[in-house]
């Protein structure tokens, strides 16, 4: 994998000719270094493998049908109403937290409260094995 730069963008080549672009040469370099560190140690995912967020969801869903029949409906309800409309058919490495945020701030402008915004984005964070800090911090709490 080397460095380049092409036309004022930086671009990390993979010996297969996959291309991911940067805005700087020092963004390109750590991305390579990181990129054969993890390669190295066996934890590089290929882009073609990295999983859809729908099918990461789904499996994550499934592990939850030991809960009450109300918290398995309410899961499903805000999966199928807010999450997959927007996310379901990406790639997990393709979901950049301004966009995460973007849907925030459409829950937000939607009128939603704020603790079924949080509800949300505590339930794409679980799905995905990331944390999710709430948005919104309750006054008086």
């Amino acid at each position: 994998m080397n460095v380049s730069e092409r036309a004022f963008k930086f671009i990390a080549v993979a010996s297969r000719g996959g291309c991911v672009r940067f805005k700087t040469r020092k963004e390109a370099e750590r991305f390579r270094t990181e990129t054969l560190h993890k390669a190295s140690r066996g934890e590089y995912l290929e882009p073609a493998k990295v999983p859809i967020f729908r099918e990461v969801a789904e499996e994550w869903f499934r592990s939850k049908s030991d809960r009450r029949p109300s918290h398995i409906c309410d899961l499903r309800s805000r999966l199928n109403k807010h999450i997959y409309p927007v996310f379901g058919k990406e790639r997990l490495d393709r979901i950049a937290v301004s966009a995460i945020e973007k849907l925030r701030d459409d829950l937000r402008e939607r009128e939603n409260q704020h603790r079924t915004i949080n509800r949300i984005l505590r339930i794409m964070g679980a799905a995905t094995g990331n944390q999710t800090r709430p948005v919104f911090q309750e006054s008086g709490r």
